[in-house]
Parts: C-alpha cells; structure tokens; sequence
C-alpha cells in the first residue's frame, strides 16, 4: 500500500478498475479488482500522496513519534511502538471473537 502509485490503477478489459502491480520482495505480478469500499478510500484519499505515491503512508518511526506524544499527554510511560499497538489491538480482536 505504502509504494502504490497512481499508476499501478488500470482499467481492464472487463472495463472494471484494477490494482496492477509487482511485489516488492518476489516481483511477482499482482492483479488485484477494485471493489466498491476500496474504490471510495482511493478516490476520497486522491492526491494526498507524494511522488506519484497514491496514499501518503508515514514509516513506522514517525508513527512511534506520534504514540509517544500521545503516551506523554495521557500521562503513560512512552513504551507504546507501532508493534506494541498492533499486537495489543490484535489480541482484542481475538478475545472479541470468543
């Protein structure tokens, strides 16, 4: 997501719009249909990223940045990182779903 330009969006010969890319780590081919709710986020996100980029992704060391501004305005010790956050979040939803 964080490498897609507006270039890998393709209309196909079934006349739908199409993610057409290559995989960072293989190269492999990826052709992917763009569905209703997917579609919306591109078009409501359009030219909000940099260099041709489609979204404007943060790196995970800016997103560290910003947890511990958040960490420090609750009053919480700053050991929150993007990874903390995602294995905390995935671990509710895997309770929820019990």
């Amino acid at each position: 997501m964080k490498e897609l330009l507006e270039t890998d969006i393709v209309r196909g010969d079934d006349g739908r719009l199409w993610i057409d890319t290559q995989r960072i780590k293989t190269g492999a081919q990826v052709n992917v249909p763009l569905l209703k709710i997917p579609l919306g986020i591109i078009e409501k996100y359009s030219g909000a990223g940099r260099n041709r980029k489609l979204f404007d992704i943060p790196s995970n060391q800016k997103i560290n940045d910003y947890l511990k501004e958040i960490a420090a305005i609750c009053g919480m010790e700053p050991l929150m990182t993007s990874i903390a956050v995602s294995e905390n979040i995935s671990g509710c939803f895997l309770l929820l779903r019990r």
